[in-house]
């Protein structure tokens, strides 16, 4: 089925006892009220949304944010997602996620930090921790006495996650999954270069029980810059995508 649908945001958001590695303009820009309407397109031709095993889920969205609806945030964000399912044998299922996103500040300073895009954790990239990729700052040894780097996220966001899930045993409700993901999240200044994206593969356990799908998940990341650790170990209560 197709949908068109119009929702309503308000949110006051107010951050405090900052740690020293957070960069000032960030600081300045770390609270205040959002209130946004977003208009979203979406065509659905999965099975089942909570469990699919075949189908595939297309949706774009715009957002506006401004002081024209009463807010302090004045933004722009646009946001595509396209979703793949394919049926391999028995009940195992082939998934692609693919993202795509994009903020602009309207009044020409920096997107507010907690409406930017971060990357890394269960949701994005597995084999990283999260939010701890994308755009970041390096805070000198003189300022927090040892040179420390701080995510402040990006205007701009690619992501894609392809996963195998298969059975183990299927009447219990428990099965394993095997998975690839890549993104970033870009800065104002930086362009949308396929050589900054990260990428790590890993495995999991998941479990439909009675309080609802559990994930427990090891990603595995290509590449590991300094200070990045060699696996993460993630686990959450719902479905991937």
């Amino acid at each position: 089925f197709s949908q068109v649908s119009l929702g309503y945001r308000i949110e006051q958001v107010s951050l405090s006892d900052f740690e020293l590695n957070v960069p000032q303009f960030f600081r300045d820009s770390s609270s205040g009220l959002t209130s946004s309407v977003t208009l979203s397109l979406s065509r659905d031709t999965r099975n089942n949304p909570y469990i699919t095993t075949k189908g595939t889920f297309h949706q774009a969205s715009v957002e506006y944010a401004g002081h024209g609806l009463g807010g302090d945030n004045d933004y722009l964000r646009l946001i595509g997602n396209a979703r793949y399912y394919y049926p391999v044998w028995g009940s195992s299922v082939l998934r692609f996620n693919a993202r795509i996103g994009y903020i602009k500040s309207l009044k020409g300073e920096p997107v507010p930090l907690f409406e930017r895009f971060f990357t890394g954790g269960i949701n994005s990239l597995r084999g990283f921790e999260l939010r701890s990729v994308g755009p970041r700052v390096t805070i000198p040894t003189s300022v927090t006495g040892g040179d420390e780097d701080f995510v402040y996220g990006g205007n701009k966001l690619l992501l894609a996650n392809l996963e195998y899930e298969f059975p183990i045993f299927d009447s219990a409700g428990l099965r394993g999954v095997v998975f690839l993901d890549a993104g970033n999240a870009y800065a104002e200044d930086e362009n949308l270069n396929p050589l900054d994206i990260r990428a790590n593969f890993g495995a999991g356990l998941r479990w439909l029980s009675p309080f609802g799908p559990l994930r427990f998940e090891w990603g595995f990341p290509f590449k590991r810059r300094e200070g990045e650790k060699s696996n993460v170990f993630n686990f959450t209560i719902g479905s991937a995508f």
